[in-house]
C-alpha cells in the first residue's frame, strides 16, 4: 500500500492533472513505483529454489565424499622472508588490506540503509579480525594460529552473503529470515571449529564454495531482469576471489614466475582485499546515487 507521503502525492498530481491535462500525473507514477519496490529483482521464488538445490547437493555431495584433511604443506609458504625483524613479512604486512576495508565500511556507515545497517557493522568488525587473525597466523603459521585466520574469514563471508540476499530480495527482512541468517552465521563460524577439533574440512569448504557458487548462480538473475550493475557487482566479486584462490594454489610458481618479487599468497591477500574493497566502494556509490532519487527510501542500493 502507498504510503502517505505517495498518497498526497496522487492527490497533488491529480489536481494538476484536473488543471494541466492527464500527462503532469506520470512523474508521481514513477515515484509511488519507485517508492514501494522493495524488491524489485523477479523470479525470487525460482532463485530462492535455486539456493536450495545447490545448498543440498553441496551438503550431499560433501557427506558422500568423506572427511578431506588439510594437506601436511598449508603451511610451507613461497615468500618466508623476514624484514625487519618481522618473520614472513610479505605475507603478514599484506593484510593490511583489509584493515582499509573495515576502515571504509565504517566510514561509509551512514550511508547504509538503515534496516542492512547492523550488518556492515559486523562486516567491519570481521575485517579487523581478518586483518589481525591472518597477521597472527602468518607471523608463526600452526594449525593453532590457523584458527583465528579463518575465524574471521568465516564470520565475514557468511556476514557479506546474508547482507547481499537482503539486497537482492531473495529473503525479506522477517523475523524468521533475521534468526535463519544468524543460524548460518553461526554455523558458519563453527564450521572453523569443527575442523579444529576433527580436522576434516567439509563443513569449512562449503561455508566457503558455497556463496561462490550461489553468486555465480544469481548474477544471470540479475543480468536478464535489466539489472547489469548487479550483475557485474558479483561478478566481481567472483572473478576477485576466483583470482585470489588461484594465487593461492599457485603460491611457488607465481614466486618463480615474478623472479622472487611476490608470491601468490601474497597476491592472494592483495586480490582479495582489493575486492572487497572494490565492492564496497561500488555499494556506496549506489547508495548514494540511490539516496539522491525521490521517493527511494525503499529501493534496494544496487
Amino acid at each position: 500500500m502507498p504510503g502517505p507521503i505517495v498518497e498526497q502525492g496522487f492527490a497533488n498530481a491529480n489536481l494538476r492533472g484536473s488543471r494541466d491535462g492527464p500527462s503532469r500525473t506520470m512523474p508521481c507514477e514513477k515515484i509511488s513505483r519507485a517508492a514501494t519496490s522493495s524488491f524489485p529483482v523477479p523470479h525470487t521464488p525460482l532463485a530462492r529454489a535455486f539456493l536450495l538445490v545447490l545448498a543440498i547437493a553441496g551438503i550431499a555431495g560433501l557427506a558422500f565424499h568423506g572427511p578431506i584433511a588439510q594437506w601436511a604443506a598449508y603451511h610451507d609458504f613461497a615468500d618466508q622472508r623476514s624484514f625487519c625483524g618481522v618473520p614472513n613479512f610479505m605475507d603478514s604486512s599484506s593484510n593490511i588490506v583489509f584493515a582499509f576495508a573495515g576502515i571504509l565500511v565504517f566510514r561509509d556507515l551512514p550511508k547504509y540503509p538503515a534496516p542492512h545497517r547492523f550488518l556492515f557493522i559486523a562486516m567491519g568488525v570481521s575485517l579487523f579480525g581478518l586483518f589481525a587473525g591472518s597477521t597472527y597466523y602468518h607471523l608463526a603459521p600452526s594449525d593453532a594460529r590457523l584458527l583465528w585466520d579463518r575465524l574471521p574469514i568465516a564470520s565475514f563471508f557468511a556476514l557479506l552473503f546474508v547482507q547481499i540476499l537482503l539486497e537482492l530480495g531473495i529473503f525479506a527482512q522477517t523475523a524468521r529470515n533475521q534468526a535463519l541468517a544468524i543460524f548460518y552465521w553461526l554455523a558458519s563460524c563453527a564450521s572453523v571449529f569443527v575442523w579444529s577439533w576433527t580436522g576434516d574440512l567439509r563443513a569449512y569448504g562449503f561455508f566457503q564454495f558455497f556463496p561462490l557458487v550461489s553468486l555465480l548462480a544469481l548474477a544471470p538473475f540479475c543480468f536478464f531482469s535489466g539489472e547489469p550493475k548487479r550483475a557485474a557487482l558479483l561478478l566481481v566479486l567472483i572473478v576477485g576471489y576466483g583470482l585470489a584462490k588461484v594465487f593461492e594454489t599457485f603460491d611457488f610458481q607465481t614466486m618463480s614466475l615474478t623472479g622472487g618479487l611476490i608470491s601468490g599468497h601474497t597476491l592472494k591477500h592483495l586480490f582479495s582485499g582489493a575486492t572487497v574493497l572494490a565492492y564496497f566502494i561500488a555499494y556506496g556509490a549506489f547508495e548514494k546515487k540511490r539516496a539522491a532519487l525521490p521517493g527511494s527510501a525503499a529501493k534496494p542500493a544496487y
